[in-house]
């Protein structure tokens, strides 16, 4: 990871926050958020550089970026000290714009820390400002990086607020540009021309790995524990079965045991479309985790489904189910893809 030193200046500033755990945080995993609360587009970028630093980035079209280095040190109380460390800042007003949003840095981990840090949990959290007259609304996802959070806004505007809008990781070898020029691209619709109608076909059983699954007609194997729709091409809709050992991905991947890693981190940056992450518990207690993105910010939305079943109660390995589609496609034959999902057992 190529780190430009373009971090200028000093402001001696300390937020005590409750303890936070970035374990699950790989170096150079980054989140954007977009706040669209006010005229201006904001995005706000956070990006683990050590294991004591994060980087934030806020980019408003109306004024220059500004940088930040946050310090994380433990305090003897064990709440920790969140420092800028190094900034950018050059005026007063530069300062004061940083330190609303320096605020919402540190609310945000006070939230994430006040709840759970079990991977497969979705929840809102209500943060009442008695003071000010109104609520803010959390929305967190436990495979989230950084803050598991999805989304901030003020309860009674439905419209506007904070929502994460890509996922990513500056690799050791790749240009630290690639955090420092992000640009938004909007998520939209799942807008897709394609009018394609799967009809059901006859059904048959197969099976694959841990699983027994039932496959129409429509589908084939498409090598070794995978299958693709006919007629389609390689990579469009494909279901594919997996198994995870937890320990052993850490083990291969720098000693992270996190399942984020697993799904995220597969040398593609993900543009999510907001409001489209979803994360349910199904009748037999596997984790389903939804989800619309664009590769790369490229090309039309598409649906990732990852279904987790449990294979030793949930301590380390896990049979997984990889579904992925169009989204506009999946949305025109939702009835029969989410049917053969719903089918799919682990084998007894």
């Amino acid at each position: 990871m190529k780190f430009k030193c373009v971090l200028l200046s000093l402001i001696l500033l300390s937020v005590n926050v409750f303890a936070i755990d970035f374990g699950t945080t790989m170096i150079g995993e980054y989140v954007y958020y977009l706040d669209d609360r006010q005229e201006n587009r904001v995005l706000i970028g956070f990006i683990k550089i050590s294991e004591n630093q994060i980087m934030c980035r806020i980019s408003n079209p109306s004024r220059k970026d500004i940088l930040a280095e946050l310090k994380v040190s433990e305090n003897k109380d064990g709440t920790l000290a969140i420092k800028p460390d190094k900034t950018s800042i050059e005026s007063d007003d530069d300062s004061n714009y940083f330190m609303d949003y320096l605020v919402l840095f540190s609310n945000m981990v006070s939230v994430y820390n006040s709840n759970g840090k079990d991977l497969f949990y979705q929840k809102t959290v209500d943060d009442v400002w008695d003071e000010f007259g109104f609520t803010l609304e959390y929305k967190l996802c436990g495979l989230i990086p950084m803050f598991n959070i999805m989304s901030v806004r003020a309860k009674d505007d439905v419209v506007r607020g904070i929502k994460i809008v890509a996922i990513g990781v500056v690799k050791e070898n790749e240009d630290f540009d690639k955090f420092l020029k992000y640009t938004d691209v909007p998520a939209g619709k799942s807008e897709s021309k394609d009018t394609y109608v799967l009809v059901p076909g006859k059904s048959s059983s197969a099976v694959s790995g841990d699983f027994d699954m039932r496959l129409d007609s429509n589908w084939e194997s498409s090598g070794k524990d995978s299958f693709k729709l006919k007629n389609r091409k390689q990579s469009d809709i494909m279901l594919m079965v997996d198994k995870l050992s937890v320990s052993e991905f850490a083990d291969k991947n720098g000693g992270d045991p996190s399942l984020v890693n697993y799904l995220e981190l597969t040398g593609v940056d993900y543009n999510i479309n907001p409001g489209s992450i979803e994360l349910v518990q199904n009748e037999v207690g596997a984790a389903v985790y939804s989800r619309e993105i664009r590769l790369n910010g490229k090309g039309e939305l598409i649906t990732f489904i990852t279904i987790f079943y449990p294979l030793d109660g949930g301590k380390d390995l896990y049979g997984v189910i990889n579904f992925n589609s169009p989204s506009g496609l999946y949305a025109k034959n939702k009835n029969y893809f989410d049917g053969i999902l719903r089918d799919i057992k682990l084998r007894k």
